[in-house]
């Protein structure tokens, strides 16, 4: 977009050059060259034609905001379908949670065409399924909890399965695992019912607090229970 600001800009200049220094308002009598009026009008609306044009490439060039150098290669891979380089570029170091230039994480362009392979490769290398941007407002998994909760399909239940096993609340797991093991040490001494418990209310408070929505908080009591 930014390309195109310039351009239009440098099209605004030329047309505004051209008309107050090439274009010739004036026209041949018998008297000598005179200043034709309807001339002179044309050359008065190129110069504003060209001033116009100037000011929106301008503006274009300002607020345009080009993708990460990274981000399109990376996206048209995707779309593609070409795991192989995928995934080696992400052993040579892509950003696993990079954005896409309308502002969405890979994994949940990935999840929202139905991209199983992708969404399995961005998961394996560390996605967060749980991170929200300034411009989505949604994870990938809160875009399968909320627009697709009446969709059953096979594709979207296979991505509920994949995203479930990631690490819930990506961007907060640190929080969480840090709590759980500060509770877990301090019930070395306790049973395992009672150990279980601790946990359970360790989690409930966090919901309580907002560092869990529900959706996490249920999800996460669901993996401690299995896990035990």
């Amino acid at each position: 977009m930014k390309t195109i600001g310039w351009l239009i800009l440098c099209a605004g200049l030329a047309l505004g050059a051209y008309a107050m220094v090439i274009f010739d308002p004036s026209v041949a009598t018998g008297y000598g060259r005179v200043i034709n009026l309807g001339k002179l009008n044309d050359r008065q609306n190129m110069i504003i034609a060209g001033g116009i044009l100037a000011i929106i490439g301008i503006l274009i060039a300002m607020l345009a905001k080009e993708a990460a150098p990274e981000a399109l290669p990376f996206l048209q891979v995707m779309e593609n379908g070409n795991l192989h380089a995928m995934e080696e570029m992400l052993k040579a170091g892509a950003d696993p949670n990079g954005l896409t230039p309308s502002g969405k994480t890979w994994l949940q362009a990935a999840v929202e065409f139905n991209r199983i392979p992708q969404t399995e490769l961005l998961l394996h290398y560390g996605a967060d399924p749980d991170r929200v941007t300034d411009k989505t407002f949604l994870s990938a998994r809160q875009y399968l909890m909320t627009n697709r909760e009446n969709e059953v399909t096979s594709a979207t239940e296979e991505l509920k399965a994949l995203l479930d096993k990631a690490p819930v609340g990506g961007q907060r797991t640190k929080a969480i695992v840090g709590t759980l093991q500060k509770a877990e040490g301090q019930t070395t001494s306790l049973g395992y019912g009672q150990e279980l418990i601790v946990q359970l209310q360790t989690l409930a408070s966090l919901r309580e607090s907002g560092t869990l929505s529900t959706e996490e908080f249920d999800l996460a009591k669901s993996k401690l229970l299995s896990a035990r």
